[in-house]
């Protein structure tokens, strides 16, 4: 697979935001496809959480006991569900769904000790960013 060809986006923290969050706190960047290395998987996002509690986390400071602030420039995260579409990790193949607190990208590779696997035969796999995804 050529990874320099294949599209990859991801959503950045622009500004902190003042007030009420809008679009311009937010940047789209056009970034490289990551590879995939051993032990890591690489992923396709499916789903993202957007809730009112990200918030505090888009703020100037830093990070405390509630959790780790957002920088500028660098992605917001938060729980999302994906599908490997790459894996050089035994407990992964392609086309697995997983959940974890991943960066708002297209695509990315990271350890494959970082993601869960979710079932899709319990619920529909939305479920996985929803409180049912908590344990």
């Amino acid at each position: 697979m050529n990874q320099s060809k294949i599209q990859n986006q991801q959503i950045v923290l622009a500004k902190h935001p003042s007030g009420k969050v809008s679009q311009e706190d937010f940047k789209f960047n056009d970034i490289d496809m990551p590879a995939c290395t051993d032990g890591q998987v690489l992923l396709k996002s499916i789903y993202v959480s957007v809730d009112p509690g990200m918030r505090g986390f888009m703020d100037k400071g830093d990070s405390d006991n509630a959790g780790t602030k957002y920088k500028i420039g660098e992605p917001i995260t938060s729980r999302s569900v994906a599908q490997v579409i790459e894996s050089r990790h035994d407990s992964f193949k392609k086309g697995d769904i997983v959940h974890g607190r991943l960066a708002w990208q297209r695509s990315q590779s990271l350890s494959a000790n970082t993601p869960e696997k979710v079932d899709p035969t319990l619920a529909p796999i939305s479920t996985a960013v929803s409180l049912l995804a908590l344990q």
